[in-house]
């Protein structure tokens, strides 16, 4: 497994090197073996509509389903903008900013939310269309999920049979040792986003938070026995990345 993580380049967002194109086409063959043939074509199965029909059943069992709730043509705009803004900061992202993804609303009081078995596809809340900066850190934060479940995809980041829990910084319990690596991974794309904008105090406040929560969470899980090859690989790369953030 080491050698398909040195193939696509290391850990998406946290690594210059991360080849995009690379990892869609490990996705999109394994796509193809689980479609059992059935699809044609890497646009095919590379839309979010053809990966949740994969992961469907999976999904029902486990209770993962959110209903896909219309956006309004004006929240529909403000992530456009959004995501137009993202690419344009963060110019390096522009290829991972092109992957087709489905948003849909989420109304249970959540400000955004994805599942790993309801792939490219991104669940936004009402109150995050309140305000510009929650709108955008929404945004990385879910395509964060995104791009490492991508990964999940094709390669476990956890051994199945690991049963440990973790709470994370923010008091949330239950977590598995893949969900503290989502965690920290979101933590640290967002920290890598906001220190491309312009210096404001509300945006330095936040850079400090999120360093300290990808920090608290990488601590949490440093050398866990449930860590598989490439698991040990992802924490590395988030560990290197938040030495680096304030070396």
């Amino acid at each position: 497994m080491s050698d398909i993580f040195s193939y696509i380049g290391g850990t998406p967002f946290a690594c210059q090197a991360f080849d995009p194109g690379r990892l869609v086409d490990l996705v999109s063959h394994r796509r193809l073996q689980l479609s059992g043939g059935q699809q044609s074509s890497q646009d095919e199965l590379i839309q979010p509509h053809c990966g949740r029909a994969l992961y469907a059943a999976r999904a029902r069992h486990l209770a993962l389903e959110i209903p896909l709730l219309c956006l309004t043509a004006r929240q529909y705009e403000q992530i456009r903008t959004a995501r137009l803004d993202i690419a344009d900061i963060c110019s390096s992202w522009n290829q991972m900013y092109q992957l087709p993804v489905d948003y849909f609303l989420v109304d249970d009081g959540r400000l955004s939310v994805s599942c790993g078995l309801v792939p490219q596809t991104i669940f936004i809340g009402p109150a995050a269309f309140l305000d510009r900066d929650t709108l955008l850190e929404a945004i990385v934060h879910e395509n964060a999920h995104i791009w490492l479940d991508l990964l999940r995809e094709i390669a476990d980041l956890q051994d199945p049979s690991d049963q440990a829990l973790y709470t994370l910084p923010s008091g949330t319990q239950g977590k598995t040792l893949t969900g503290v690596l989502l965690a920290a991974h979101f933590a640290t794309s967002a920290h890598a986003y906001w220190s491309r904008k312009p210096t404001r105090p509300r945006r330095v406040a936040r850079l400090k938070t999120l360093h300290q929560y990808a920090s608290d969470c990488l601590d949490a899980v440093k050398d866990a026995p449930g860590l598989t090859e490439v698991g040990s690989l992802v924490w590395r790369d988030l560990w290197n990345y938040t030495k680096a953030a304030y070396a």
